[in-house]
């Protein structure tokens, strides 16, 4: 049972201690996963809370996500999937060792003792005694001893299964449950269908192998990491093909976060939320002071709340600047602790203005706080210029799809805050020890402000003016023509942005409309602003394959894709 923790909770106009006491039980998945995602909050991230809990900070949960480089044995992990139907044992498609409902049995207290001496041969053998005391003569299929059991499954290296039971009951019905996980297939399968691997190339396969796997497993909610997360994102995957009603929850040792995978998301790919224990930043007041009065504070010492997230996830489209985007944020939520109530509406991961405030900070070597650093080092502050240079690596990369999207007026302001420090002449002999992390900060800059630009150009070629009115191809060219003036400035461009420039302004000449009535009109004279408009055409041309010949003449001899 749960004690100080949700014990206010009312779910389908229930009280959650009816649904773990047995008087009341939930008759459809949401309200299933309502009071799941209750007792799993309770046991796995509150229950292992100490002052000594490692949490996590709030932006740690705003793709694309870290691996974590530690892993806390001591703290809860585990992975469940709930199935909103009854099992067909050997038609499943995982394994698991099954549990029956001894309320559908004839001898109820004798299939409850076989299911628990089931779960004592996949429990290590330390915890035997512990059990058999606690649980011995109890239905551990129950949801009514759901939060008992979990402590114990915490314990268990594989995941444990709920399904429907013979009386139509969700009932804890499979232990020691390993998820499919063929990783090479979802890979080269995904890979294969963007555009990003082709037969025989194993020169593209090596270059853009980390991509998919990092994008496929971000469309789960997931960094590259553990079976246990891998596993469970790859059987969300293969649940939602098949179109079955679920939902998974999973927790890593490493990540302190809940990560749950449910069928009630957009199209095809599952919901992902992601819940944690994190600290609200000193500086926002008025919602500090509106989480006091409210009672959401765990430990109000360390500012500590149950904060939760909501994600979308994004198709690929390989015409997109910011390409690696496959989840965004939709929602963010902090969790009462006694009442569940959710205070919505909320910025807990930042606004465009604290994240200038952080970047000022990082660059004046006034910021205290930790980040990794290209996914395994950890940075702790920003005292001296090496460790001050791999926090603000670290952090561009972790917030390029966020500054990408700032106002022309606040990109500038990001721009000088950087160049004020890398381009600072007093600091050379600083910047020289460790040259190879600063030329990688200044190249992440560069390629920052040149994504910058080509957004805008984009823009330009794709939206229509103020008004809303489509832009004539006359306006289109002459962007174009000038945008590829600057070839100075446009050999310098990274390799990815300057081939994804070119497929830009090849797909506005080769759009069928401009072909047929600019460049093959049928049995008429072209009037005089189509003529303009051809002499626009030509021009680019020339200025496009200029500029293509001398940007690969130079030092760019490789393809960028």
């Amino acid at each position: 049972m749960l004690t100080q923790y949700f014990d206010q909770v009312e779910i389908a106009g229930q009280s959650l201690l009816d649904f773990l006491s047995g008087r009341s039980e939930a008759r459809d998945l949401f309200t299933l996963k309502q009071v799941i995602e209750h007792c799993q909050v309770a046991a796995a991230l509150i229950g292992a809370y100490s002052s000594e809990y490692p949490l996590i900070e709030a932006r740690e949960l705003q793709p694309p996500f870290d691996a974590s480089p530690y892993e806390y044995k001591d703290l809860p992990g585990f992975s469940m999937v709930a199935l909103d139907r009854p099992l067909d044992y050997q038609a499943e498609i995982f394994q698991f060792d099954l549990l029956k409902d001894p309320s559908a049995s004839t001898r109820p207290e004798q299939t409850a003792r076989r299911n628990l001496e089931a779960f004592l041969t996949r429990l290590p053998r330390q915890w035997h005694a512990e059990v058999n005391q606690r649980l011995g003569g109890v239905d551990i299929t129950s949801l009514e001893h759901y939060p008992q059991v979990l402590n114990y499954l915490f314990h268990m290296d594989r995941g444990h299964l709920i399904a429907r039971s013979e009386s139509d009951r969700f009932r804890l019905l499979g232990v020691f449950a390993s998820f499919p996980c063929n990783l090479d297939r979802e890979i080269k399968s995904f890979g294969f269908k963007i555009g990003k691997f082709k037969p025989r190339d194993n020169q593209r396969y090596e270059r853009n192998r980390l991509f998919v796997y990092t994008y496929l497993m971000e469309l789960f909610g997931l960094p590259i990491a553990s079976e246990r997360r891998t596993s469970a994102a790859l059987f969300s995957r293969m649940l939602s093909n098949l179109h079955q009603h679920f939902f998974i929850s999973v927790l890593g040792n490493s990540d302190r976060t809940l990560t749950f995978l449910s069928s009630r998301g957009r199209g095809r790919w599952p919901l992902v939320e992601k819940i944690a224990l994190v600290s609200i930043d000193g500086e926002n007041r008025a919602l500090l002071d509106e989480l006091e009065r409210g009672g959401f504070f765990i430990d109000p010492r360390r500012r500590v709340v149950i904060f939760k997230v909501t994600y979308t996830q994004h198709h690929y489209n390989p015409e997109n600047v910011i390409e690696d985007r496959a989840l965004s944020v939709e929602d963010q939520e902090i969790i009462h602790p006694r009442t569940g109530r959710r205070l919505s509406g909320l910025d807990v991961l930042k606004t465009e203005q604290s994240r200038l405030i952080r970047l000022n900070d990082i660059v004046r070597g006034e910021f205290q706080g930790q980040i990794i650093y290209r996914g395994r080092e950890i940075i702790h502050g920003t005292e001296d210029h090496d460790s001050r240079l791999k926090f603000l690596g670290a952090w561009l990369a972790k917030y390029r799809r966020h500054i990408l999207s700032y106002a022309d007026r606040t990109f500038s302001q990001v721009c000088r805050t950087l160049d004020s420090y890398l381009g600072d002449p007093a600091l050379a002999n600083e910047f020289s020890r460790d040259s190879a992390v600063y030329q990688s900060v200044v190249g992440l800059v560069n390629t920052l402000k040149q994504e910058y630009e080509l957004l805008k150009v984009k823009q330009v070629l794709e939206d229509g003016d103020r008004l809303g009115r489509a832009r004539s191809y006359k306006e289109r060219l002459a962007a174009l023509l000038d945008f590829l003036s600057r070839e100075k400035e446009l050999v310098d461009f990274d390799q990815a942005v300057f081939a994804k420039a070119m497929f830009y302004f090849d797909r506005v000449l080769e759009r069928p409309y401009f072909i047929r009535r600019y460049l093959n009109p049928k049995r008429r004279a072209r009037s005089a602003y189509e003529k303009e408009v051809l002499g626009l055409y030509r021009e680019v041309l020339l200025r496009k394959s200029q500029l293509e010949w001398r940007y690969y003449k130079s030092s760019h001899a490789s393809s960028a894709v």
